[in-house]
């Protein structure tokens, strides 16, 4: 220990000093409050020994003072002859708690240095709990925090740039998944070893908690010196980790690099922008790095604000339903629609739902979504009932999260119950991604749903799994061809092809099949020749508002070549 004694009685100063000196421990002496405060702002102490009664600045003064500068507690020991309880409560007001009674006794000195030391030992572990990784011994974040403040200062003197690496782990989870946790440990603290010979004496690296790591570049003169160290990383990475009596286990890591002070001026920006660009670099195949840009930025920060948004939309009535007619390709009748929701925003106007559905996906608010679309479309269907009119089967879109919603199914029945409509007035229509998520559970579902009515249909069918070991198995009654095989019919002699197989291998299982995109005289008769049983698409309507929808349903039940005067059918 590091121990500051401070007594105006040469005596009881060396005195003490001798019985410290003995146990092993520092100490430095001061004859005053005043010299003990000019030692204290050069060295740092464990341990204050102050007598209380001093010419100038007392005892509890002295400490008091101590107390105001230091960030961190120091224990300390008044000597004191007195034994009034005021003079105790000072004492303590101070900060103080341990007295040591004069005339001093050797043996109550002893036991003192017992106690302090034992103090100083639980101090040192304590403090390095609260800075460095337990795991890895690397600094933690609240070390880091401290240095990266150190070096954001000193850059602002030296006007040099800092660079902050924040790393994630690649599918970390797979490894105590399928390892446990006690190999999960092994490869962290290998990580941390293999990051360390990365970087230079200078720089940091930290655990930022789980599989996250942050390293710190200071006084970079510029940017160039930053690829050579993540390629490094990269490089050491690479190599198979020993894990258990597992030889070859292997695992990358995302990247993302933020730099003051050209993308964030403190601390808490670095991070976010460096946490910002990781994600990114995640999302663009992981094993690699990105930089932060501001179009990054701009991009999650406008994410950000359209999630925050997207939670008050159903409360302020901003989601609408539109519908796309369905038509049948030998009558040209009115054979379905489309529920397709939109998004009103208050100032961004009609936000695209490719934009907010996968939001809507990634936060969870699909599932909420979901049933407001359903319960709107049935709500509208018995509208239109009510008013007489004949209504065609309208269809609704399921995410795969949706399905994973273990209500989902008592949900749908008891909307349309409460709309007093028939079953076989719905369909659903679902992806081949959310029959794959879960598949056995899935059909179980479907079965049920079809067996109340509901129609089941297979959305964007040919760009997923295509998987006909399950779409045997799925209660399906159509197959709906995606728009990217139509788009450029019947110029594109694949896309010609593939449509094809899907209509005969739809009709060959007993499906009806729905082609949706279809915007050209020429993509319908290729279609209609090809036996397609329906179609969607601008060519017969937009999607419409219920307004415009309801004078379709009034004025006509059949489309005829006044309605699509372009149409020429052989």
């Amino acid at each position: 220990m590091n121990v500051l004694v401070i007594d105006d009685d040469k005596a009881i100063r060396l005195f003490v000093e001798a019985f410290f000196n003995e146990a092993g421990h520092n100490t430095t002496i001061a004859d005053c409050g005043e010299t003990a405060l000019d030692m204290y702002d050069k060295q740092h102490f464990d341990l204050i020994v102050t007598d209380v009664v001093m010419p100038g600045l007392d005892g509890f003064q002295t400490v008091d003072i101590i107390r105001k500068r230091s960030i961190e507690w120091i224990p300390v020991i008044f000597m004191t002859s007195t034994k009034e309880d005021d003079a105790l409560q000072k004492g303590i007001n101070a900060g103080g708690g341990f007295y040591l009674p004069k005339p001093l006794k050797p043996t109550l000195i002893k036991s003192y240095i017992d106690v302090m030391e034992k103090i100083n030992d639980m101090r040192t572990e304590l403090t390095y709990k609260a800075k460095y990784d337990e795991l890895t011994g690397l600094p933690n974040r609240n070390l880091f925090n401290d240095r990266l403040n150190t070096s954001i200062k000193r850059s602002q003197r030296t006007k040099t740039k800092i660079a902050i690496l924040f790393m994630d782990l690649d599918h970390f989870k797979n490894i105590n998944d399928l390892m446990g946790h006690s190999a999960g440990d092994e490869l962290l603290v290998e990580t941390a070893r293999r990051l360390q010979g990365c970087i230079r004496d200078s720089d940091t690296v930290c655990r930022n908690g789980g599989d996250e790591f942050i390293i710190m570049l200071p006084d970079l003169k510029n940017s160039d010196g930053i690829d050579v160290v993540v390629n490094k990383i990269l490089t050491a990475l690479a190599k198979p980790f020993v894990l258990g009596e597992e030889k070859n286990s292997f695992i990358s890591a995302s990247i993302g690099v933020s730099v003051y002070p050209d993308d964030a001026s403190d601390v808490e920006g670095l991070y976010k922008t460096s946490d910002t660009a990781m994600y990114q670099a995640k999302d663009e195949g992981r094993n690699n790095c990105y930089y932060y840009n501001q179009e990054l930025g701009d991009s999650v920060y406008k994410h950000t604000v359209l999630s925050n948004e997207l939670r008050e939309a159903i409360e302020k009535q901003q989601l609408e339903l539109y519908y796309q007619p369905q038509v049948d390709c030998n009558k040209y009748m009115l054979s379905g629609m489309e529920a397709l929701i939109r998004w009103q925003h208050p100032k961004l106007g009609m936000v695209s739902p490719f934009v907010f559905i996968p939001i809507a996906e990634e936060t969870g608010l699909i599932t909420e979504i979901g049933i407001w679309v359903i319960k709107t479309a049935c709500n509208q269907i018995k509208e239109w009932q009510a008013s007489g009119y004949k209504v065609p089967r309208v269809s609704i879109n399921l995410s795969p999260r949706q399905l994973k919603d273990k209500d989902l199914e008592a949900n749908i029945i008891k909307i349309i119950k409460e709309a007093d409509i028939g079953f076989n007035s719905l369909a659903l229509e679902i992806t081949e991604s959310c029959v794959m998520d879960n598949p056995e559970e899935t059909i179980e579902i479907l079965n049920r749903l079809k067996q109340l009515g509901l129609k089941i249909s297979m959305d964007d069918f040919g760009t997923g799994y295509s998987s006909m070991s399950y779409l045997k198995k799925l209660p399906l009654d159509q197959l709906k061809i995606d728009r990217e095989f139509i788009r450029y019919m019947p110029d594109a002699v694949d896309d010609c092809e593939i449509t094809k197989t899907i209509v005969t291998l739809g009709h060959s299982l007993g499906l009806s099949v729905i082609a949706e995109g279809v915007e050209t005289a020429e993509q319908l008769k290729f279609l209609k020749n090809e036996h397609c049983d329906e179609i969607q698409g601008y060519l017969f309507g937009k999607p419409q508002s219920a307004d415009e929808i309801s004078l379709v349903l009034k004025d006509t039940e059949t489309l005829n070549d006044a309605d699509v005067p372009s149409i020429k059918i052989a």
